[in-house]
């Protein structure tokens, strides 16, 4: 099936006529969904169109995105024009890789609707949308070195889709992920040394969950594994999953922010990283105990393991079931 930025492309920017009542937009249908079109508006942005009526609901307006309910339509298929009332779906943002990426998104929650959604179905998947792109106005949360840390353990796991049901929802909670009796903390360093910083609550999980650590050299490379590829390596693993997809992609959003488009194309070296990668019970490296002192709080400490073991691949099954060992990793 042809894609919406194929589809995008492929479109006229409509003429603006003075006279017009209705919204106009150059459009296609999309493919096995009737009322569905993608559209080129008069200030040649990008729109998703949809023939449904709802509730009514104020327009929502952000720097980068335009949502109006019931809104009256002309639409230019070919030579022919249809007169309709739709929701529209717009981007505003001139930059064309930012068009781009409303359009992949848009593909991703399309998928997830299905063929026949209902009202409210729609709603929900415009407010993610929506919430998608509040996240983008955002200064950036944390750095792409660590993200890539952490999109590289799951595009490498035996089960990438259990790893992202795991993966933490906010990029600045206490572990990157969190199982029913585990959990697996990522850390990069880009000096080629196991000395990494943690918290006394990492240190000190539930009693009853093991916890592990990951610890990876992320160096930036030219010519490596962008970030953006590494994304696309998830994607095409996890099949047809689309709300992981756009878990993924929240993620993201929400971790890098304005900075979204320029982390996304850093560049990193896969080989070291991969060659690097070991994993460490978190309750052998050298840290911070209970108890602390009575008024201690927020503890953070740097602790260095080079010259721990790390654990093999059948402790980390038994750990982790649905992550492995990468080849060319430390096994141990």
């Amino acid at each position: 099936m042809t894609g919406l930025s194929e589809l995008y492309a492929s479109l006229l920017q409509p003429a603006e006529l003075e006279s017009a009542t209705a919204r106009i937009f150059s459009v296609l249908p999309i493919g096995g969904r009737p009322g569905y079109f993608v559209g080129r508006g008069v200030n040649d942005e990008p729109a998703l169109l949809i023939e449904i009526r709802g509730r009514a609901r104020a327009p929502i307006a952000l720097k980068n995105l335009l949502v109006t309910f019931n809104t009256p339509c002309a639409l230019k298929v070919d030579r022919e024009q249809r007169d309709t009332c739709a929701v529209v779906i717009e981007c505003r943002a001139t930059d064309s890789e930012l068009q781009n990426y409303f359009l992949i998104i848009t593909d991703h929650l399309l998928d997830r609707l299905g063929p026949a959604p209902n009202t409210d179905q729609v709603a929900a998947a415009i407010d993610a949308l929506v919430s998608l792109f509040q996240k983008l106005s955002r200064s950036p949360r944390r750095e792409a070195q660590g993200l890539f840390g952490e999109l590289l353990v799951i595009a490498t796991a035996s089960d990438p889709a259990a790893l992202l049901n795991a993966w933490h929802t906010d990029p600045l909670d206490r572990f990157d992920f969190i199982f029913p009796n585990s959990r697996l903390e990522v850390k990069t360093n880009a000096n080629r040394q196991r000395r990494h910083e943690f918290s006394f609550e990492q240190c000190n999980p539930p009693v009853d969950a093991s916890a592990t650590v990951v610890s990876l050299f992320v160096e930036t490379a030219g010519g490596g594994l962008s970030l953006n590829v590494l994304v696309e390596r998830i994607e095409a693993r996890l099949g047809s999953r689309p709300e992981l997809i756009l878990k993924l992609h929240s993620v993201l959003a929400d971790t890098l922010g304005t900075g979204l488009l320029e982390g996304l194309s850093q560049r990193f070296d896969e080989q070291l990283a991969l060659s690097s990668l070991a994993f460490y019970d978190l309750s052998t490296i050298p840290a911070v105990r209970d108890p602390l002192p009575p008024g201690v709080t927020a503890v953070r400490f740097r602790s260095e393991f080079g010259a721990l073991v790390p654990l093999d691949s059948q402790e980390l099954e038994r750990t982790i079931p649905g992550l492995i060992v990468p080849r060319g990793s430390r096994r141990g």
